[in-house]
């Protein structure tokens, strides 16, 4: 089970074995499961006759060590970090190396999955269906769709790349680079397959466009979250916020796509406009769905074993 957990949440969390550790067993938990810190109590015991006297006692142990104390035995230390031998040093420094190795191609798949599906619903359902998404790429779409109105052309995959390299920029500092780094290739990937692909729609129906592209756009972005990315745009706003205040503005990028929906409304149609706000109601529940990274998890474990063998 240990295993497992550390297979499943080891990226995410440290995961610290205790309860019987001890030089017999330690080097095969450690190998076994991946765990990388184990927690031992090295516990010895040293006889104090005066814990016992004239039918009073003090002892807390069992009865074998009624006249002891407990103490941390450095004879007992010595021979775990002896079994241990280079196991946590060169051996788990090599798998920690592997893993960083595999959770980089995990996002670097799902970045690509993530720009192509991105791609492939703006294609086959957002167009077609006269929609608008949420976020950067909505304001791209409405660009696209304002400029077309007086003989212009403004590409939607052209308005991505222009919104969001200025606010990655300002935002890098304070969020993760590697986040942005992967967030921004999703950003230009999926600017790249919008030049090169060219997907049909798939149905003649606005309200399934909406309902399935709604769908399909949600999974896009939670796909680029699992992977430890995003799809840029407003995640970088956010981010930025909430390190520097400590408080979320999700309320307020609410009411910034609301009011892109509004000018989409005045311009376009409300009925469109009322089919978009549908939309993005299904992808927010598509990404709540498939992405849970900042839900409280409590894990208890209660064993009736004492020792690991």
């Amino acid at each position: 089970m240990l295993g497992a957990l550390q297979s499943a949440y080891g990226n995410s969390i440290e995961i610290l074995a205790g309860s019987g550790i001890n030089a017999s067993n330690a080097r095969m938990l450690m190998e076994e499961t991946g765990i990388r810190q184990v927690h031992s109590s090295c516990r010895d015991w040293m006889t104090d006759p005066t814990t016992t006297s004239n039918g009073v006692t003090y002892g807390f142990a069992e009865p074998s060590h009624a006249n002891c104390y407990d103490v941390v035995s450095e004879t007992l230390v010595r021979q775990l970090l002896d079994s241990l031998g280079e196991l946590g040093d060169r051996t788990m420094i090599a798998k920690y190396k592997k893993n960083i190795l595999v959770r980089r191609l995990i996002t670097i798949l799902a970045v690509v999955a993530s720009a192509l599906l991105q791609t492939y619903v703006i294609q086959a359902f957002i167009r077609p269906a006269n929609l608008l998404s949420s976020g950067f790429t909505g304001v791209a779409i409405l660009i696209d769709r304002i400029a077309s109105l007086y003989g212009h052309n403004i590409s939607t995959s052209l308005g991505m790349l222009v919104l969001n390299i200025p606010v990655a920029v300002l935002c890098s500092r304070s969020i993760s680079m590697r986040f942005t780094f992967y967030s921004m290739l999703q950003v230009f990937l999926a600017s790249f397959f919008l030049k090169i692909c060219s997907f049909e729609p798939l149905f003649n129906d606005v309200l399934l466009d909406v309902v399935f592209g709604g769908f399909l756009y949600g999974l896009s972005i939670a796909i680029a979250l699992r992977g430890s990315a995003s799809t840029g745009g407003t995640d970088f706003i956010a981010l930025y916020v909430s390190n520097k205040t400590g408080r979320s503005i999700w309320e307020y990028v609410f009411a910034g796509n609301c009011v892109i929906l509004c000018i989409f409304g005045c311009m376009f149609g409300w009925l469109y406009a009322g089919y978009s706000i549908l939309f993005q109601f299904v992808s927010t529940k598509a990404i709540s769905a498939f992405h849970h990274r900042y839900e409280r998890v409590t894990l208890q474990i209660t064993t009736t074993k004492r020792r690991i063998s």
